[in-house]
């Protein structure tokens, strides 16, 4: 693995959480079917964290000193992963509200027994949410890139003249977009 292997994937899955804030944007829980929708969205979200995870692997596996710079990159991977596992969590919930409401039961068996279309108000309030947790994700993932390289060059860990190869613009790293409706 190159020095600057994790500082590309960090670009990557910034570009990822773009893609998926463009879609939350689009997405619309007027269809036939959003509580599908809302399902569909939860895999590409869990995705994110899993990503993030796997870039957090990333760092243990080289060698190099873990500054105050380096420990901040760590932490703010660390949070965009528990960001993206709560944004699927709310994805998730509004889901079951909305299943809850269309059956005619209490939400989550307990709560208060909503109509179709208060669920509906709840499910969007939901999304919402996950649209304000995930929209600095792209932001993030590259402040922590920048902060990274910068750390490992200042260490003398990654040659100044050492470019990033990145894949093709057109291959997305997160390979589960479902298609905007």
């Amino acid at each position: 693995m190159t020095a600057t292997a994790p500082a590309e994937k960090l670009l990557l899955l910034g570009g990822d959480f773009a893609r998926h804030n463009d879609y939350l944007s689009r997405l619309r829980l007027d269809g036939l079917s959003p509580a599908t929708a809302l399902t569909q969205q939860a895999i590409p979200t869990q995705d994110l964290a899993r990503l993030a995870l796997d870039i957090v692997e990333g760092f243990d596996a080289q060698r190099m000193h873990h500054s105050p710079e380096i420990r901040t990159v760590y932490a703010r991977v660390r949070q965009l992963a528990h960001l993206a596992t709560a944004a699927a969590g709310h994805l998730l919930d509004a889901e079951d509200i909305l299943d809850d409401a269309r059956a005619g039961v209490p939400v989550k068996g307990d709560g208060p027994l909503l109509t179709y279309q208060q669920a509906l108000q709840t499910a969007n309030s939901r999304l919402t949410l996950v649209r304000e947790l995930t929209a600095l994700g792209p932001q993030d993932t590259l402040t922590a890139a920048e902060l990274f390289v910068t750390e490992r060059r200042r260490r003398g860990e990654i040659p100044r003249s050492s470019r990033p190869a990145f894949p093709p613009p057109s291959t997305p790293h997160c390979a589960r977009w479902p298609a905007a409706k």
